[in-house]
C-alpha cells in the first residue's frame, strides 16, 4: 500500500528475515530487510531496473545467505529518442531492433506514417511518443470557419496536425478531392 517511509526498520527488529514486496524496484534495506521487486519490467520506466530474486538460506541459528539470483530478461527494453530518419538509418540503433521500444520522437515536422515505418526496424515496437507540434495557423476563430471554404479548413487541418503547411501536391490533391466531392453532390 506504499508508506514504507513511514516505518522504521526498527519494527522487524528480532525478525531474522523480511521479504517485502509491492515496489517494482528491488531495494536493500538492511540484510534480513530487502524488497526483491519484480521479476519483469512492466513499464519503460523500469528499463534500467535490474531485475532478480534473492535466495535466502536459513540454519538453525536464523539468517544465513542471501544470494541475488538475476532475472531471465526474454527481451530487453529501451527507450530511443531522435527523428524518424535517425531512429531508421543510424547504426548506433541497431542494438535496440530486437527489444521492446518506446521511440520519442524529435522531429520539427510531424512525419508521415512514423509508426509503421518505424515498426519495420523494430518489430517491438509499443510505444510511439510525439511530441505535440505548434503551428502558426493564425489560430482562427471558429466563426471564421463558417466564412471559408472546405478545402481552406481541410489545409488548415493539415498545417495544425503535421506543424508545417501542405506542400503543393497535397494542395493539388485536397483541391481535386473537394471539386470532386462538388460534382458528386451536384449530380444527387
Amino acid at each position: 500500500m506504499g508508506g514504507v517511509q513511514h516505518v522504521p526498520s526498527a519494527v522487524f527488529e528480532g525478525v531474522d528475515y523480511v521479504a517485502l514486496g509491492h515496489l517494482h524496484g528491488r531495494q536493500r534495506l538492511a540484510d534480513g530487510l530487502r524488497y526483491s521487486g519484480s521479476p519483469l519490467a512492466f513499464s519503460f520506466s523500469e528499463a534500467a531496473h535490474v531485475k532478480s530474486s534473492y535466495l535466502v538460506d536459513f540454519d538453525a541459528g536464523g539468517l544465513r545467505r542471501v544470494e541475488e539470483v538475476p532475472a531471465p530478461i526474454p527481451r530487453r527494453m529501451a527507450r530511443l529518442t531522435g527523428s524518424v530518419e535517425e531512429l531508421l538509418n543510424s547504426p548506433a540503433y541497431s542494438a535496440y531492433e530486437q527489444c521492446w521500444v518506446e521511440a520519442t520522437l524529435t522531429d520539427q515536422v510531424r512525419p508521415l506514417s512514423p509508426h509503421e515505418r518505424l515498426k519495420r526496424r523494430f518489430p517491438h515496437l509499443l510505444k510511439l511518443v510525439v511530441p505535440s507540434l505548434t503551428a502558426d495557423v493564425g489560430s482562427r476563430d471558429l466563426a471564421d470557419l463558417d466564412r471559408l471554404a472546405p478545402v481552406e479548413v481541410a489545409l488548415d487541418f493539415v498545417t495544425e496536425v503535421r506543424g508545417r503547411p501542405a506542400d503543393g501536391d497535397e494542395v493539388a490533391l485536397l483541391h481535386r478531392t473537394f471539386d470532386e466531392l462538388r460534382r458528386l453532390e451536384a449530380t444527387r
